[in-house]
């Protein structure tokens, strides 16, 4: 079966925050909710946040509680995880998946870092692995 298709509901799952706080992906009041898995270690998953963090669009929608940004770290080292958070912008969720969930369950079937899932307000897949400028354009294009 594959899992967190687009239409679907997004598998739910704890992770601890930056801020130590046990905390569930389906948790989030905004309208959209943009779930990023990465690698601290990753350069590719870097130039991805680099460009989402540069994003004026995707700043307003944050700034606005219309997106939600909630950044995952997987698996990995924990320690190289709170050395990264610095790169992490304060108004996103950074989270560590502490139990090793997402990966040994197979919640999410991650092929590379970084993967994008875009969800709505009801946890809804609406995009899945979309490049991050297409993910960005179609959600402005629903919020407009």
């Amino acid at each position: 079966m594959r899992k967190n298709q687009p239409g679907t509901t997004a598998t739910d799952f704890s992770y601890v925050s930056a801020k130590g706080e046990r905390r569930q992906l389906h948790e989030g009041k905004a309208d959209y909710k943009m779930l990023l898995f990465y690698d601290p270690t990753c350069s590719h998953c870097a130039a991805v946040l680099k460009d989402l963090i540069s994003s004026r669009d995707a700043n307003m929608l944050v700034e606005r509680g219309q997106l939600e940004v909630v950044a995952i770290c997987p698996q990995g080292d924990r320690s190289q995880w709170e050395d990264y958070e610095s790169n992490i912008p304060a108004n996103w969720t950074n989270g560590f998946d502490d139990k090793g969930e997402v990966i040994r369950k197979g919640l999410y079937n991650i092929q590379a870092y970084p993967t994008v899932f875009l969800l709505d307000k009801h946890n809804k897949v609406l995009l899945k692995d979309a490049p991050l400028d297409v993910t960005l354009r179609y959600l402005l294009q629903r919020v407009s």
